[in-house]
């Protein structure tokens, strides 16, 4: 508890550092850093390079899964303090990289997500309302009541919803409500 999560600010940190030491090893060399990142990750378009998303699917997951499954056995004490960010980061790094394979391979499966985007405001705020509802003590508290896979289940109902309705929405507006008030505020539209 005297530590929990502060292991965020060590990890910014140490990017940063990293950062800087890469900075300071392009200079020596007499090498531009900006343009060289910027091609490195831009312009050899990181999402297309295949062979480094397989790495990563396959590392990221080597590594989060076996991390998180050992931290679920052993959930206290400081072993579960390192082994989040030694399993999380990675599995999420792993998932990520998983979902771009699979899109890279079928790129119609987006399409899916389409009307989704267009309306991801009010989707999340509608959502945060919902949820507020069901699961917390000023609603019905469904999250102390519900088994997991119930709860699991009213969340998968939530977001099918969801992209039903924003199929729907988008076939008649071009953004979702919220999207619309804000670009109207902000005077992107007139």
């Amino acid at each position: 508890m005297f530590i929990d999560a502060k292991f965020y600010s060590i990890f910014s940190l140490l990017f940063g550092i990293g950062f800087a030491i890469q900075y300071e090893s392009a200079k020596l060399k007499g090498a531009d850093f900006v343009p060289y990142y910027r091609r490195r990750i831009l312009h050899e378009a990181l999402l297309q390079n295949i062979t480094l998303l397989k790495k990563i699917a396959i590392w990221g997951l080597a590594i989060g899964l076996p991390v998180n499954i050992l931290r679920t056995i052993w959930a206290d004490g400081p072993f579960s303090l390192i082994a989040h960010p030694l399993g999380v980061v990675p599995l999420a790094c792993g998932y990520a990289a998983v979902f771009a394979l699979i899109v890279h391979r079928y790129p119609s499966l987006l399409a899916f997500f389409a009307a989704v985007g267009k309306t991801a405001l009010s989707n999340y705020l509608i959502q945060s309302v919902i949820c507020i509802i069901l699961f917390y003590g000023i609603g019905f508290g469904w999250a102390t009541k519900l088994s997991i896979s119930q709860v699991l289940g009213v969340a998968l109902l939530i977001v099918s919803m969801q992209i039903l309705i924003s199929g729907i929405w988008v076939r008649h507006f071009e953004y979702g409500p919220v999207e619309w008030a804000w670009k109207k505020l902000s005077g992107s539209i007139a």
